[in-house]
């Protein structure tokens, strides 16, 4: 397993609506660009800790093709704690093979560089 993307924003003196409001950007976003009707094959998406009174909000889509010699699996975490929110956003790449495959990610994906903007817009800074 390679960790090919990695990025955590902390920040201070938050409330729970801009946690919400955090999670609406990511939920957002996954709608955009994983609308279950377009879906692939080799596609899944996991909303996992949604619930309003736990403070982890976490989604994972993992993705693979069919000739493809790795599994993306993103992981998108949202949590409030103690008035500080953070925001966790991680791509792990995984060989679906036994055999040495070479493999170059690309770098950060457009997809993702625009949830960043997002996030970045929407939790305070300083």
């Amino acid at each position: 397993m390679i960790t090919t993307y990695a990025l955590s924003l902390t920040t201070a003196d938050c409330n729970e609506e801009q946690r919400i409001a955090l999670i609406d950007v990511v939920s957002d976003w996954m709608l955009l660009h994983y609308p279950l009707d377009a879906r692939g094959p080799g596609t899944s998406v996991r909303v996992t800790r949604e619930s309003s009174d736990d403070p982890v909000f976490r989604m994972m889509i993992t993705e693979s093709g069919a000739a493809s010699t790795h599994v993306e699996t993103l992981t998108i975490t949202v949590v409030l704690l103690s008035g500080v929110l953070t925001f966790d956003i991680r791509i792990l790449s995984t060989p679906t093979t036994s055999k040495v495959v070479p493999y170059t990610p690309q770098l950060v994906p457009p997809r993702i560089a625009r949830l960043v903007r997002d996030v970045l817009t929407t939790v305070p800074t300083e």
